[in-house]
């Protein structure tokens, strides 16, 4: 819905910022695509006829159909937010600015702004407006601080992403005192733990021309099953120093798709082998597990002071990592490895507190 909602707004700034002059779909769909907007023609074609109900906007009939802003108003007096567009807006305010372009961002604040006038005139109980005063998200642990972002290189970096540019950065790795100059193949942003994370290859130089198509769907097929020779790297933006962008275009890796990579490889391991986990927890810690299940085969046994817990789930760190984090709540039983590296802990543990008791 916000989605919809930011497109059609974009339309109508469009539009109005040249009142009386016609623009084509096609030069519409264009300026949406340089401002960061990829919309099909069809889907642009819905969004102006929806808009036709807003008597400000009119289309001729002619062949390419026209459309033009017939008002005097400039685009932000003509916003007219519903109140659950306003309240949609606002509920993604934080996501959409650690997401957005910094140049999308930028448009956005003024729509922005306009929904919290709309939902401060509703504020008094039981209407759409009193809705953020009733709703909060927390998150998993202690609160993260954000670590300190140059607003400078968040633009260079997320403009030459959205642009499809490569990069040249003076990089900090962590723990490291000095940085490194890196050119890199920019392919995404992904947001984990308050920190932005570029995802990126090494530099790449001008592509040789495209193949047939049965050359390409062959060389397709094969490059699934390299993805996991393709070496990326995940470079923190907080310790990106300084960045420019390169003239060469991005080179996309044959079959690379953001969402599968961060799925199946960032902060994972793609190949992590399933066990059958078994553990006990104190039944007051445990009791989310009833309701939340570690896997769709788990089993419990509730007794009287433990609830003793199987399950078949993928070995990883952030398994340990979660297991760890009950303390003294949770016994492993099995499988075996993982309970000697508790039994490690607790004496490394025993060394650093009963020491000089």
């Amino acid at each position: 819905m916000a989605g919809t909602t930011i497109r059609r707004l974009k339309i109508i700034e469009l539009l109005s910022a040249q009142p009386g002059k016609k623009f084509s779909v096609l030069q519409l769909q264009s300026k949406l695509n340089s401002e960061g907007i990829q919309v099909s023609v069809r889907t642009l074609q819905r969004d102006l006829v929806a808009l036709l109900d807003d008597k400000r906007i009119s289309a001729d009939q002619k062949i390419p159909q026209g459309w033009k802003w017939e008002s005097n108003e400039t685009w932000l007096e003509a916003i007219r937010l519903d109140a659950h567009t306003a309240l949609a807006l606002m509920l993604s305010k934080e996501q959409l600015q650690r997401l957005l372009p910094v140049s999308s961002w930028k448009s956005l604040t003024p729509i922005l702004r306009k929904a919290e006038e709309t939902l401060a005139e509703l504020s008094n109980t039981g209407s759409v407006g009193s809705w953020l005063d009733r709703i909060a998200v927390m998150p998993w642990g202690p609160p993260l601080v954000a670590p300190d972002l140059d607003p400078a290189i968040h633009e260079i970096v997320t403009q030459a992403v959205l642009e499809g540019k490569q990069l040249e950065v003076w990089y900090r790795s962590a723990g490291k005192r000095q940085s490194k100059k890196h050119k890199v193949n920019p392919l995404g942003l992904v947001y984990r733990e308050q920190v932005l994370y570029l995802v990126t290859t090494e530099y790449q130089g001008i592509p040789e021309e495209e193949e047939d198509e049965e050359g390409k769907e062959k060389e397709e097929q094969a490059s699934r099953s390299r993805m996991e020779d393709i070496e990326f790297r995940l470079l923190a933006l907080h310790r990106i120093q300084t960045a420019r962008p390169i003239p060469t275009p991005r080179v996309e890796p044959k079959g690379f798709l953001l969402r599968d990579y961060v799925s199946n490889y960032v902060f994972s391991d793609p190949w992590a082998e399933e066990i059958e986990l078994k553990f006990r927890i104190h039944r007051d810690a445990g009791q989310f597990l009833l309701e939340t299940p570690l896997s769709q085969d788990q089993t419990l046994e509730a007794k009287r002071k433990w609830i003793y817990v199987t399950a078949t789930v993928q070995r990883t760190w952030q398994l340990v990592w979660w297991l760890k984090s009950f303390g003294s709540a949770v016994e492993v039983i099995s499988p075996q490895d993982i309970r000697r590296g508790f039994v490690e802990m607790t004496r490394e543990l025993g060394r650093y507190y009963l020491r000089g008791r």
